[in-house]
């Protein structure tokens, strides 16, 4: 039975849109109804494209690559700061659609976990999107509940602190969303792919 899904994506570069439009492809030829929340639109007929993140495009465009030919590290830009504005921006626009979806796919990373709240939120399924494995590897088995407490080597608190920031700008009273972490939330993932 075709469902409604929400693809969460704010923060992300427009390589990973290539194999992703042929797994939309599949579900909307299925009939499920897709929504695309992104930095970097799709282009598959049927698609509901939630557009943010224009200072994420030309950060791509201009600033990284000066910062790379100029050796500088990406650490030393401001794409954290764009990706938390990115979600907000998506955040509100998707709760404006007051729309409710069955199924939230999340690339979680780089800020984009606002959408494992989002997801919670609706108590919609959680599917996990990870397409670099040498980056977000490093904690998926703790998806599952088995890494230790001591810290990620990927997400730290800073990063924890600026999601809970945007949720609790749209959500100021869900207190029990607001308490939970973004680990609690991403081991009742459904699906990793």
């Amino acid at each position: 039975m075709p469902g409604s899904t929400l693809i969460y994506f704010p923060c992300i570069s427009k390589s990973i849109t290539f194999p992703l439009s042929s797994l939309v492809q599949k579900l909307l030829d299925r009939g499920h109804d897709i929504t695309f929340a992104t930095s970097y639109v799709l282009k598959n007929t049927g698609v509901v494209n939630v557009e943010v993140g224009s200072e994420i495009r030309h950060w791509a465009d201009v600033t990284a690559s000066a910062h790379l030919f100029d050796g500088k590290d990406l650490l030393e830009t401001n794409l954290f700061d764009l990706s938390m504005k990115a979600n907000g921006d998506a955040l509100k626009k998707l709760m404006d659609m007051k729309k409710k979806w069955d199924t939230v796919i999340v690339y979680p990373a780089f800020g984009n976990e606002v959408g494992l709240y989002l997801a919670r939120h609706m108590k919609a399924n959680i599917v996990l999107y990870i397409t670099d494995m040498p980056t977000t590897v490093m904690w998926l088995d703790h998806v599952f509940g088995s890494y230790g407490e001591n810290g990620e080597p990927f997400r730290d608190a800073s990063v924890q602190e600026a999601v809970l920031n945007v949720v609790r700008n749209q959500f100021p009273d869900e207190k029990d969303l607001l308490s939970l972490s973004i680990a609690d939330i991403e081991s009742q993932a459904s699906l990793v792919l």
